[in-house]
């Protein structure tokens, strides 16, 4: 039972937590105003997005420590105050420099309140009550990263991009001005007589850096490029220099023997898989809602709000549930739901809006069913540091699964719409070499859309927009034919043009220049429309092939949810494990 202070440390937990996942999320849905405002590219912004993931995946272990030894309560203070800082630049941020720099401070602050806000809350409760406590800031957490597209769109609309991070401050600054009479700054629990352990804590940062920027560049770089793999070379020395340090340390940053547990590793395994599948839904159906249906971003952004509360009920109740009903048939329900939910998505080229609420309640109930029993699962066991330690590692495993998903998602996508375009390019010729135009008309078609396909070769932009310039009758041309035609018709009657009267002339060639000129209209006319209808062709092939490149990639994910119903054999049978 939660009383008194405890009640208003709670909500101060909820918001800071909410908040903190809101911005992983909240920005996907207003990058192409940002990139009118501070004149950049789709790529220039993406890294302000980026930075905020790759910071927390790298600095998370660290800050949790770091926490542990100087004081929970104080150190979430001191993040909250980071973030707001971080919002405040963001909000004025008067270039992509400064906007990259407060994102990189927002970034620092959340990796201090994401993993204190579930730590705090459970060491305020008994140890049967934990399961409530996980279930509400976990809901809140899943809860603010489904609704983040919503939030933005709406706030965009009304106050620009600029007001989606401006909305954190008066939040935030309430929160700074609670903490202090509600939880003990000055005489916490800390570690005492224990040391950062600054090896560790650079091996894991290099580890998790190399590993996030990897996955997130992979797609621009390539895959196969000497920088990509350099960094998952980097990843893989730190992270078993890591683990060989660790081990050998008397005050590890991680105690190992975490991953001794079954239910950790299974509970750790599905919580970023599943977080995995939630990005893909968040990363591409707002972008295939505006691109495809003409939405505007605050509609799509609610044409998934059904998603969005399914995800914030699934969490709470599955979370509540996680002592009633089995662990792993929880989580084999909860994959199985993502699964049905991905197959509805692979086929929104029929019923879309009838299909996208049903796939995306399905994935919010998948999601929710399986987060809400791997966070409570992962803390059930442990006690103090082990405690701090398991959580650090769940959100950073959420983070990751959300890294992965914009860069698995975007390799696909871009993969498909390669493809897309070789089609659309094949079906375009085929088109011209059918029309029955001239070969000089042909050819410049030809190369006007060659030219449209390969400048579009390496983006992922669902347009194909090709102009051609409409062919018009030359004066000089019609002049000379009938001049021509005149003369032929002199020289077959047998006159000779200087004997001929000028009015004759006038009226034999005026008649003759309506004749030529429109047949000359005529002809033009008939190959503007063909040219007409060949673009008009392209564009609604283009328009179907690319749409097909987005809905593919669910079903080429699909079996992956169906495999990942597998990892409840890691878990035990029993509802808990001794750590």
């Amino acid at each position: 039972m939660i009383k008194g202070k405890n009640r208003l440390v709670l909500v101060i937990l909820c918001i800071s937590n909410f908040l903190c996942m809101l911005d992983t999320t909240i920005m996907t849905i207003v990058i192409p105003k940002i990139q009118s405002g501070l004149n950049a590219s789709l790529d220039q912004v993406s890294w302000a997005v980026n930075l905020y993931a790759i910071i927390f995946a790298s600095v998370t272990l660290l800050a949790a420590r770091i926490a542990e030894i100087y004081g929970k309560n104080r150190y979430l203070l001191y993040g909250l105050i980071l973030f707001l800082i971080g919002s405040i630049g963001s909000g004025c941020a008067p270039s992509l420099g400064f906007l990259y720099g407060s994102r990189i401070i927002q970034s620092l602050g959340a990796t201090f309140i994401l993993p204190l806000g579930t730590i705090i809350g459970m060491e305020i409760v008994a140890q049967q009550d934990r399961n409530k406590i996980v279930s509400l800031v976990g809901g809140c957490q899943g809860f603010a990263a489904a609704v983040g597209p919503v939030t933005g769109g709406l706030i965009s609309k009304y106050f620009g991009w600029r007001g989606v991070f401006f909305i954190n401050v008066p939040f935030l600054l309430g929160l700074i001005l609670l903490i202090p009479f509600c939880m003990n700054l000055k005489h916490e629990k800390k570690l005492k007589n224990v040391k950062i352990d600054f090896l560790g804590a650079i091996l894991s940062i290099g580890m998790m850096l190399g590993l996030t920027l990897g996955l997130v560049q992979g797609r621009q770089w390539h895959w196969d490029s000497p920088a990509i793999i350099s960094l998952f070379g980097l990843s893989t020395i730190c992270g078993v220099g890591f683990i060989v340090t660790e081990m050998k340390s008397a005050k590890p940053m991680i105690d190992l023997s975490l991953f001794k547990s079954r239910n950790f590793d299974g509970a750790s395994l599905a919580l970023a898989i599943s977080s995995f599948f939630l990005g893909g839904f968040v990363i591409l159906i707002p972008t295939f809602l505006v691109k495809f249906k003409g939405l505007t971003e605050l509609q799509a952004a609610i044409r998934i709000l059904p998603y969005s509360i399914t995800v914030f009920l699934a969490v709470i109740i599955a979370s509540l549930l996680v002592k009633k009903i089995n662990n792993r048939l929880m989580i084999l329900i909860g994959f199985i739901l993502i699964f049905v939910s991905y197959c509805f998505l692979s086929k929104l080229q029929v019923n879309l809006y009838h299909r996208l609420m049903i796939g995306s309640i399905l994935l919010g109930c998948g999601y929710g069913i399986v987060a809400g029993p791997t966070t409570v699962i992962s803390a059930a066991d442990f006690k103090g540091q082990r405690l701090t330690a398991s959580q650090s590692v769940m959100n950073v495993l959420r983070q990751v699964g959300l890294v992965m998903a914009i860069a698995i998602c975007m390799t696909l996508l871009n993969g498909n719409v390669s493809s897309a375009k070789q089609t659309i390019q094949n079906y375009g010729n085929q088109q011209i070499a059918d029309s029955g135009l001239a070969p000089q008309v042909k050819n410049k078609l030809k190369r006007k859309l060659d030219q449209k396909i390969e400048n579009a070769q390496n983006s992922t932009d669902s347009k194909v927009t090709i102009k051609f310039t409409p062919i018009k009758v030359a004066q000089s041309q019609v002049e000379r034919v009938t001049n021509q035609t005149v003369q032929a018709i002199f020289k077959k009657k047998g006159f000779v043009e200087n004997k001929i009267p000028e009015k004759v002339k006038q009226a034999v060639y005026h008649e003759t220049y309506i004749k030529i000129a429109s047949k000359f209209n005529q002809q033009v006319q008939q190959i503007n429309s063909t040219i007409s209808r060949i673009i008009s062709n392209v564009k609604e092939k283009a328009k179907s092939e690319l749409k097909k490149a987005f809905i593919k990639v669910y079903a080429q994910l699909a079996p992956v949810a169906l495999l990942s119903c597998l990892i409840v054999l890691i878990l035990k049978k029993g509802k808990k494990e001794e750590g």
